[in-house]
């Protein structure tokens, strides 16, 4: 899924959270991405249902991601 946002409740200003999001390209174009560890942080701070549906999967993605990572460096 992909959700282009003009503002985001519970993180820093445009300026600090675009200077550390991911930059991929997508259909042609270099697209700032957040990294999921703000997703997950905007969400827990929204805390509508639908946010905190997702933060169980964020979280653990973002642990499986850690783990992957670890295990390609031994």
């Amino acid at each position: 899924m992909i959700n282009f946002l003009y503002s985001i409740d519970g993180l820093w200003g445009f300026e600090y959270e675009y200077k550390r999001s991911i930059k991929k390209r997508w259909q042609g174009l270099t697209v700032p991405i957040l990294p999921l560890i703000r997703i997950l942080k905007s969400k827990q701070f929204i805390a509508r249902e639908k946010d905190l549906a997702h933060i169980p999967l964020l979280k653990q993605t973002i642990r499986l991601t850690k783990r992957a990572k670890t295990s390609s460096r031994e």
